[in-house]
């Protein structure tokens, strides 16, 4: 991911990155050149869920930064140069697989709906959703749809930055509703699912 990101001229989103490395040869991919890249198609033995996973342990690793434009884009951190390089190791967490350990990851537990901390959970964001829109007299589904909600459910993001890999979450709604749901996230305790 990292060699795609700068293979890429470090300026597109996770979700391209990642459709790159999966070889999905979408019209945008086309028109940039990018399925002639070496790194194009190389990545389809994790799925789209565990790229984005790995994205976010680079991001917080400093490997990966979001670019300075504000669209979105990701660049190299400080801490790649030497990863690119071969010259040191990286160690990410092997959640990877579809099947994750209970043991270790409180968030990793799959959503329950019947689970009634969750329910109350999904109901209170959209309470929060709703309320906002009912102040500014839009859509509720103009501050965030339900898919994002949900997201938000099953992952848990403990900070705006984690919050901002979320579907549906750009810049302008980061900053303007990002703190709002983050703390109404922190006041419900992650359920622990006994193994």
């Amino acid at each position: 991911i990292l060699s795609c990101c700068y293979r890429t001229g470090q300026r597109y989103g996770a979700g391209y990155l990642i459709e790159v490395l999966l070889g999905k040869s979408s019209s945008r991919i086309r028109q940039n050149q990018h399925h002639n890249l070496s790194v194009f198609g190389i990545g389809t033995d994790l799925k789209e869920k565990q790229w984005m996973s790995l994205v976010r342990q680079l991001v917080a690793l400093n490997l990966l930064v979001p670019s300075s434009d504000g669209h979105g884009g990701l660049q190299l951190g400080p801490e790649a140069p030497p990863t690119l390089r071969g010259e040191s190791k990286l160690r990410v967490r092997k959640d990877l697989a579809k099947k994750k350990s209970h043991k270790t990851q409180r968030r990793s537990a799959p959503v329950s709906w019947s689970d009634p901390t969750l329910a109350a959970l999904w109901d209170q964001l959209r309470e929060l959703r709703l309320f906002l829109a009912k102040q500014q007299e839009i859509p509720p589904y103009m501050i965030f749809h339900d898919s994002t909600l949900r997201e938000m459910v099953e992952n848990q993001p403990s900070n705006l930055r984690e919050f901002g890999f979320l579907n549906g979450v750009g810049k302008t709604k980061l900053d303007k509703y990002g703190p709002q749901f983050l703390a109404a996230l922190k006041s419900f305790e992650v359920p622990i699912v006994e193994v």
